[in-house]
């Protein structure tokens, strides 16, 4: 079902190969070639989610915000429910890749990038998941406060 509808989205040059990408708590992610200009995009299927504080019209200014502070893949399409972006050949970092120094501080500057190039980009009203106010939120449900 999530294939046929990533196949029917309007961005592909031509057909398109596609493989389930591990991960994604509130979404699904595929791997996604398309078969014309043998490009790789990553695309994320996921609903809004109010009660975990999950909207994705934030996740895609945020990504967008994030791409033009050179901080993410460049985002070709996005939808309801649906968001392509450039795909990045990588591996997650492991917990003895912080050992090393100079790995220890690029992530300490892209953290820093994040919180002081990121927000230039960003319009309106702040859209982004914060945990702490979502587990604040939740404290707040379950006492009926």
């Amino acid at each position: 079902m999530n294939e046929a509808r990533i196949e029917k989205l309007p961005c592909w040059k031509g057909s398109v190969d596609i493989s389930l990408l591990e991960g994604g708590i509130t979404n699904h992610n595929y791997k996604v070639t398309d078969q014309v200009d043998d490009k790789i995009y990553v695309v994320r299927l996921g609903e809004d989610i109010p009660e975990h504080h999950i909207s994705r019209k934030n996740e895609i200014a945020s990504g967008m915000a994030a791409s033009a502070a050179d901080l993410s893949p460049e985002i070709r399409y996005a939808a309801e429910g649906v968001l392509v972006m450039d795909y990045i050949d990588s591996k997650a970092l492991e917990p003895t890749d912080f050992s090393n120094r100079d790995k220890l501080g690029a992530v300490i500057d892209l953290v820093k990038r994040c919180h002081n190039d990121l927000p230039q980009h960003l319009r309106g009203a702040p859209p982004f998941f914060w945990v702490f106010q979502v587990v604040r939120d939740y404290a707040a449900t379950l006492t009926n406060d």
